[in-house]
């Protein structure tokens, strides 16, 4: 069963998910919930390319973070809090009627999920951290990107990501001019204020008391995000497994998103092995 574009209203704000299950039926009682969220600028349909290593065993749910995608950022309830996001991901598991479940996230929604594992650990199976970074401090300068999308608008701004995101090499032309697109459809708005609460949070001194294990997966040119502090992520968690991809940059979730679904499931094979 595949259920698109389903609507959670939660504390004012719209967020839109689709659920994908398709396991089968004498599986059922075996089967597991996987929620993934996205980073900035992006929607949940940049996942697709992890689903084939997934799909036959776990539920899939996937959303549009709030100011992205179809859950646009309308009204007054514009709370763009790392803890509303929080709050977001534990209200959309409840939807789904997820009480425990494994979560993926990618650059802001890793560092998201992250605090997601220290606000409610009791509601986590796993923890996947996909480009992440656990000093927000250590992402470009806000008013950097604020004027370049002053005075480019958000297409030009998308441009100028793309090489931080992509070797020139790293993906066909048309998920080049699909990723693009789904940058500029953004708004400015949306953009500057995650990334403003991204440098705000610094969780590096409260990682080490996350019990949950974690699969880190990380491109060893992000721009962005460094190896190295991935690596001091990985020496802080007391549980985690890190993997490298060569030749990857801060894109790594969608250029290499058939490699990261199998890593995925094979982490969580090993995990379920041993719990």
């Amino acid at each position: 069963m595949t259920d698109q574009g389903r609507v959670m209203e939660f504390e004012g704000r719209r967020i839109v998910y689709d659920i994908i299950d398709i396991a089968a039926p004498w599986r059922a009682s075996q089967k597991q919930t996987i929620l993934f969220h996205h980073g900035v600028a992006m929607d949940r349909q940049m996942w697709r390319d992890w689903l084939p290593a997934l799909v036959g065993t776990y539920r899939v749910v996937v959303f549009d973070m709030f100011g992205c995608g179809e859950s646009e950022a309308a009204g007054p309830a514009k709370d763009w809090t790392p803890a509303a996001r929080v709050r977001d991901i534990l209200a959309l598991a409840d939807a789904v009627g997820a009480e425990r479940f494994h979560l993926v996230g990618e650059s802001y929604g890793g560092t998201v999920s992250l605090l997601t594992a220290l606000t409610a650990p009791e509601r986590l199976l796993t923890l996947t951290a996909v480009t992440t970074a656990h000093i927000g401090s250590s992402i470009e300068s806000v008013a950097w990107w604020k004027q370049l999308i002053d005075d480019e608008g958000m297409k030009g701004w998308a441009a100028r990501m793309m090489p931080h995101r992509f070797h020139p090499d790293g993906i066909s032309a048309p998920m080049a001019d699909w990723y693009l697109n789904r940058q500029a459809t953004t708004t400015g708005e949306s953009v500057v204020s995650i990334l403003r609460e991204l440098q705000n949070l610094d969780l590096a001194e409260r990682v080490g008391e996350i019990e949950t294990p974690v699969l880190l997966l990380h491109g060893d040119s992000s721009p962005f995000v460094p190896a190295s502090l991935v690596a001091d992520l990985h020496g802080r968690l007391p549980n985690s497994r890190l993997k490298i991809f060569p030749h990857a940059k801060h894109g790594l979730p969608f250029s290499h998103g058939r490699d990261c679904g199998e890593a995925l499931c094979a982490f969580l094979s090993d995990w379920r092995a041993s719990a």
